[in-house]
């Protein structure tokens, strides 16, 4: 969940513009329809996680992927196409002391820098390019 609130947080503050909520209920297609509106599912996933620990340090190590595409509401389906989907990822590294909460510390850290930066640096123009919005 942290996650998620983080891609669509960075979302909202790279491209002002566009809508991360809907109002109520997730729409339909008619109502996307009737409201002018396109949908796209943005969905982060940690790809990997890895943990190498050296002494009274540890390194973290994580890959976020963050996948695009067009949505057609509750009664449609998320749509493979070519020039309107895309996967994105990226790699990063924390570097934090070898006890559990330093650790999981890290990992949460490495996990949402890389995150923020694939939406930030990939997903916000691609979007951006999708909607025509400069």
């Amino acid at each position: 969940p942290r996650l998620v609130r983080s891609v669509k947080a960075t979302v909202a503050k790279r491209a002002p513009g566009v809508a991360t909520e809907w109002p109520g209920a997730p729409p339909t297609a008619k109502q996307l329809a009737a409201a002018g509106s396109r949908a796209f599912v943005v969905a982060p996933t940690i790809s990997a996680l890895a943990v190498r620990k050296k002494g009274n340090q540890a390194e973290v190590a994580c890959t976020v992927s963050v996948r695009v595409a067009p949505w057609s509401g509750t009664d449609g389906a998320e749509k493979w196409a070519a020039q309107q989907a895309a996967s994105a990822s990226g790699s990063g590294k924390a570097i934090t002391s070898s006890d559990a909460t330093s650790i999981a510390g890290g990992m949460r850290d490495c996990v949402l820098a890389v995150a923020e930066e694939v939406t930030a640096t990939r997903v916000v123009p691609f979007l951006r390019k999708l909607i025509g919005d400069s």
